[in-house]
């Protein structure tokens, strides 16, 4: 008598180039979501991602198998770049010359590979990523595909396996391409890249987005692929947040994240800044804290050095760890709208669940972050053309000591649509079942 078989787990696998042990966004968003779908024990996931260090070519974590390859030259002297520039200026105790520049094989790195790469840094990855991914739809006989954009080469992997597999293929964009101008030389490639995100987005099932916004800019740009968009928000997972005893009398602006020239720079928050320290002299004792990446915008925090280890404070990298303790400390918790409108701000999300004051100087008139701030009371919108207005400066002064304390419930019915259950549950959705065998 031949025993019924048991149903056959649903079977994923996820392209990303960014995965554990990395802590980026894409990384953040997607481990806990794996993590998730791993512990309804009737999926298996696999994840194919870069191989950036001297990692393990395959291990497990959290029930996901993880695969790693794609160790090129290239990433090996990517690497050393990064190494290099974060090795030079991480904590500045002061910003001289020697901080400030660039080193060599950066400055060869961006007027060489950066001016001639497409689509994306990345495009030594697709080949490995593609060969890797292929065999494991084969000898696992996978049925649905995730790839994930940042960066775009991770499309254009699922879109080289759908030309060659009968696979349900979701293109998750986190980040847009052609919208995006520090992707690649959009001097050279602007065309070419409009025409090349047509044709990817095209030959994928679903595509998924952060926001309405970038679903009805896709649907203007690209009118094909216009019914399959769907939005799922950002993903937030509450973390258990000390409460900080002790009460001061500085009012302590903390930013945590990174900056970089042109999409987050810190010009307009420094420069805002030093007018409120002279603004407020004598009234109240203020603090501008940085957690996070620095140095590509060294050269704007040198204008501001005379603050430096007085009233601003550049902390450098931490792990995520130690983000609760830090936001606890906040008195005003700090946010630097994107200059890109189509991006949800992640950081935002994490901001008012903690029911904090939040400054957000905004980059642009359309800034994304104000939209998602738009429902929570605790909030101060500035543009950067605001932030010599004396006006502006004293309004903002009262907000620093307005000492209101929100609701939970009010703050809950803001952030449910970006939490775990929620995010991982569209998704899921999505996923094709029917082709699962009995």
């Amino acid at each position: 008598m031949v025993k019924e078989s048991k149903k056959d787990k649903l079977k994923i696998l996820v392209v990303t180039y960014d995965y554990y042990p990395d802590d980026s966004p894409n990384t953040y968003r997607w481990k806990n979501v794996l993590r998730a779908w791993a512990d309804r024990g009737d999926t298996e996931i696999f994840v194919v991602c870069a191989n950036k260090g001297n990692l393990l070519d395959f291990e497990v974590v959290d029930g996901v198998k993880i695969y790693r390859t794609g160790r090129s030259l290239f990433e090996r002297v990517k690497s050393k770049i990064l190494k290099h520039s974060v090795a030079e200026s991480n904590v500045p105790s002061k910003v001289d010359t020697a901080i400030v520049q660039e080193g060599l094989i950066r400055k060869i790195y961006n007027l060489t590979w950066k001016k001639l790469y497409f689509p994306d840094f990345a495009f030594l990855w697709l080949s490995p990523a593609r060969k890797l991914a292929g065999k494991l739809i084969e000898n696992e006989n996978i049925t649905n595909l995730i790839t994930v954009s940042w960066p775009f080469t991770d499309h254009v992997v699922g879109y080289k396996l759908k030309q060659k597999y009968n696979i349900q293929w979701i293109a998750d964009t986190i980040d847009p391409f052609y919208l995006s101008k520090t992707v690649n030389n959009t001097a050279l490639y602007a065309s070419k890249s409009y025409r090349f995100e047509n044709k990817i987005l095209k030959k994928a099932d679903i595509i998924t987005v952060l926001t309405g916004k970038l679903k009805e800019k896709y649907a203007e740009l690209y009118p094909a692929v216009a019914d399959k968009i769907v939005v799922n928000h950002n993903l937030f997972v509450p973390v258990e947040v000390p409460e900080n005893a002790v009460k001061s009398k500085k009012i302590k602006l903390v930013f945590v994240g990174t900056v970089v020239p042109v999409i987050r720079s810190p010009e307009y928050l420094l420069e805002l800044f030093n007018n409120l320290v002279n603004f407020n002299q004598g009234s109240c004792e203020l603090e501008l804290h940085f957690y996070g990446n620095t140095s590509q915008c060294n050269d704007v925090f040198a204008k501001y050095d005379f603050l430096l280890n007085k009233s601003l404070f550049i902390h450098g990298m931490t792990s995520r760890e130690n983000i609760p303790g830090i936001l606890s400390d906040a008195s005003v918790l700090v946010n630097i709208g994107n200059s890109n409108t189509f991006q949800e701000p992640s950081k935002i999300i994490e901001y008012i669940y903690l029911g904090k004051p939040i400054l957000n100087v905004c980059s642009i008139v359309e800034d994304s972050s104000k939209e998602a701030l738009a429902k929570y009371p605790l909030h101060f919108n500035i543009y950067k053309d605001e932030v010599n207005d004396k006006l502006k400066l004293e309004e903002l002064s009262a907000f620093f000591k307005n000492e209101s304390v929100l609701d939970n419930d009010v703050i809950m019915k803001i952030i449910w649509k970006y939490l775990l259950p929620q995010v991982e549950q569209n998704y899921f959705n999505l996923l094709e079942k029917k082709k699962r065998l009995n």
